[in-house]
């Protein structure tokens, strides 16, 4: 009978042991080194910002259709959808009404200027082109650069990036109220929040954002996308209109100085409202939450709102620019507003009016119509 050869680890058990052991302690230190050091490169090659040019989507064409909660406290707002469609640079159509225009007028601003809730051809951004060139007998294209939720400085940017380029006779400046909202929930322009912010930080996979986070403390971004102040409520908010109106008026200098310098003509308007001293009942309801949920009431938050609007005036004053004082100019009525500061189809039309009643004004005055262009128009008021 053949004896059975022993192998190596029967043997010197202990000693192969010793070398599997061995190895797989080599690895597992080669392996942690690697992540370690793949977690530490990570963290050390930090994140990427950009800053978002904060429009509507670009060549995209999503109808929209207002809340149950907007609806129920709005004054004859429809449940329905809305057409939405946007050009390929951003703004709402009908936008390049004519490829060939003897004038462009920019509207910036957010959801008053933006009017979601309306017919593409009720929109007072469209309705003011049509009627400038019934007044004027030129190719007019009115371009609707509004964004829900966009204030002042998310404007200056548009402007910047992407309205200089297109080289408009004019630019027409009005928002107030994301102004005020934004510095009241934030404190400031310039701050890290999901909606409203200014600088954002590239997306990255989970393991990635994992990394940025836990090992190289990079905070997220403040905020919810279904309710963007939501971290804030609770805690108490003081308005001081002064330092409000102080932040507000550096963004309109900016964009004045902006457009000036490109041989733009800049043209501000005070925002329509319904913020009258002695509120209707429903839109004291419409307004019940922030109080509630903001530490503050009515009269402190329309006493900031006032100011504000008041600030924009003080800058045409001052800079000599052009205003449109639609908050003198349109009645506090829900006849032509929803709520407080949105549109009905008859309040954009007066408003069309109005406005375009008088830019054919303050174009010639400032040069941007050629003499015999323009018919006898009243300047700005």
């Amino acid at each position: 009978m053949t004896q059975r050869r022993e192998n190596r680890f029967e043997k010197t058990p202990r000693a192969v042991l010793g070398v599997l052991w061995g190895v797989l302690t080599l690895t597992l230190c080669i392996g942690s080194f690697l992540v370690v050091k793949a977690v530490r490169d990570e963290a050390k090659r930090g994140v990427e910002r950009y800053i978002a040019l904060r429009e509507p989507r670009p060549s995209s064409d999503i109808p929209k259709t207002p809340t149950d909660e907007l609806v129920a406290l709005a004054d004859g707002l429809a449940k329905r959808a809305y057409p939405y469609r946007i050009d390929a640079d951003g703004y709402i159509m009908p936008s390049q009404v004519h490829a060939k225009p003897d004038l462009t007028v920019v509207f910036l601003g957010g959801s008053t200027t933006e009017c979601m809730f309306m017919q593409e051809e009720e929109r007072f951004p469209y309705l003011v082109g049509r009627e400038m060139e019934k007044a004027l007998g030129l190719k007019v294209n009115t371009l609707n650069g509004g964004n829900a939720g966009n204030h002042t400085l998310h404007c200056t940017l548009l402007l910047e990036g992407k309205v200089l380029q297109r080289a408009p006779q004019a630019v027409v400046l009005m928002e107030c109220v994301n102004d005020l909202n934004s510095l009241m929930y934030l404190g400031d322009y310039w701050v890290t929040h999901i909606s409203r912010g200014i600088i954002f930080d590239k997306e990255y996979n989970p393991l990635k954002t994992f990394i940025l986070r836990h090992f190289a403390g990079r905070k997220g971004l403040q905020g919810d996308p279904g309710d963007e102040f939501a971290y804030q409520r609770g805690q108490k908010t003081f308005l001081d209109p002064a330092t409000l109106a102080g932040k507000y008026r550096k963004n309109l200098e900016l964009f004045v100085f902006l457009c000036r310098q490109h041989g733009i003509t800049p043209v501000l308007m005070t925002q329509f409202n319904r913020f009258s001293e002695h509120p209707e009942e429903n839109l004291i309801k419409s307004m019940h939450n922030i109080w509630r949920e903001y530490g503050t009431d009515y009269a402190a938050y329309r006493a900031a709102y006032v100011a504000m609007q008041d600030t924009l005036r003080q800058v045409a004053a001052e800079q000599k620019v052009a205003l449109i004082d639609l908050d003198r100019l349109v009645p506090k009525d829900k006849s032509l507003m929803y709520d407080t500061v949105h549109l009905k189809p008859a309040g954009a039309r007066l408003v069309a009016g109005i406005v375009a009643e008088r830019l054919p004004g303050i174009l010639r005055a400032a040069g941007a119509l050629k003499q015999g262009q323009a018919a006898a128009a009243p300047g700005a008021q």
